[in-house]
């Protein structure tokens, strides 16, 4: 039995040897493990203690009490996390798929109206990095209810520079939803 410590913690370990059955014949094995404190101070030396070893190879040994089965509450939390995760890059996947469907979707059946620009800001963020929104409004017509006023904002520094407040521009809108709409910067 031994121990090492420095500035910050004391590490406790065991010394033993044990005998294994390997390639026919029973053989003296040793090894070294490092325990927790409750362990160590209940070990004297020469106690017998229960070593777990891999019968292919004996020299790869630990002393059983310290190998307990994974806590049930750690294997839920990481089990847990690992879903959570998962159902993340799910629901982005999902939302890319519905981004590009909508696009193609407004590229070869969406109508065309004219807007109008009423806000521009830029956004800085704690790197300095800048984003550019635009929003606009048109009207288009809403399936079962007429025409009503769509208001949009989008981030897009190419509008942003091409279009001052004020001025028109075309917006391209699904008929069957026009809040799913883009707006050009071709006037």
């Amino acid at each position: 039995m031994d121990f090492d410590s420095d500035e910050d913690s004391i590490r406790y370990y065991v010394a033993y040897h044990f005998q294994a059955s390997f390639e026919g014949a029973t053989t003296r094995f040793q090894g070294l493990d490092h325990v927790s404190s409750a362990l160590f101070s209940r070990l004297e030396v020469g106690q017998p203690l229960e070593i777990l070893y891999w019968p292919a190879d004996p020299s790869l040994s630990a002393v059983k009490a310290e190998l307990q089965p994974p806590s049930l509450t750690v294997l839920l939390g990481f089990g847990g996390i690992g879903g959570l995760f998962t159902l993340i890059g799910l629901a982005m996947i999902v939302s890319s798929i519905i981004g590009i469907v909508n696009m193609s979707r407004l590229r070869m059946g969406g109508q065309v109206a004219q807007g109008i620009v009423f806000k521009k800001w830029i956004d800085t963020d704690a790197d300095g990095d800048t984003t550019y929104f635009v929003a606009y409004a048109f009207n288009a017509e809403m399936p079962g209810k007429g025409f009503q006023r769509i208001l949009r904002a989008e981030q897009n520094k190419r509008l942003y520079d091409a279009v001052p407040v004020g001025e028109g521009l075309m917006v391209r809108y699904l008929p069957d939803d026009p809040h799913i709409c883009r707006a050009d910067t071709i006037r």
